[in-house]
């Protein structure tokens, strides 16, 4: 991912992991042994944001989300968050792979739903402060599955445990 004008190493673990944390700091740092000050990034640099693993992904129950957007790389990924970090809304970046799809990139709100109908009614609140087409995931179910559209359209549904960024 490159380093914009402003970015902080804080910043993005937040940004990109959704909280900022010893561990996810000592991870990124661990990638990225040529940088020379994590307290000052240079614009066009290049960083690594390694997946991490919450020990959720093994979970069956399922866990619902209401998403923004799907990203085939981190760059664009973040780009979303960039372009919607306003304030209106707390987002965060998960992970998922998927033997078909290989890895992608979902930017959701933060809070993590219990159920459809929660969901429902979070992307029902949030719809009209975005310009974006929101989408309620279904993610570490037993039986992962996508909702709305995805379903409409018999897009094959992803068989394999998410790998999912931090809280």
């Amino acid at each position: 991912m490159t380093v914009e004008v402003g970015d902080t190493l804080c910043g993005l673990i937040q940004k990109i992991y959704g909280a900022y944390t010893y561990r996810y700091n000592r991870a990124v740092l661990d990638a990225n042994p040529r940088l020379v000050n994590p307290d000052r990034l240079n614009a066009g640099e290049s960083l690594v944001f390694p997946t991490l693993d919450t020990g959720t992904a093994g979970r069956r129950a399922a866990t619902w989300w209401v998403s923004l957007s799907r990203e085939e790389d981190l760059e664009a990924a973040v780009s979303v968050l960039r372009r919607e970090t306003d304030g209106r809304f707390p987002l965060r970046i998960l992970t998922q792979e998927t033997p078909r799809e290989g890895l992608t990139f979902w930017v959701v709100l933060t809070t993590c739903l219990p159920d459809q109908v929660s969901a429902e009614h979070e992307k029902s609140r949030v719809e009209s402060l975005t310009q974006h087409h929101l989408e309620i995931v279904c993610l570490n179910g037993k039986d992962q599955e996508l909702t709305d559209e995805r379903r409409a359209s018999n897009v094959e549904r992803p068989t394999s445990n998410e790998r999912q960024m931090p809280n």
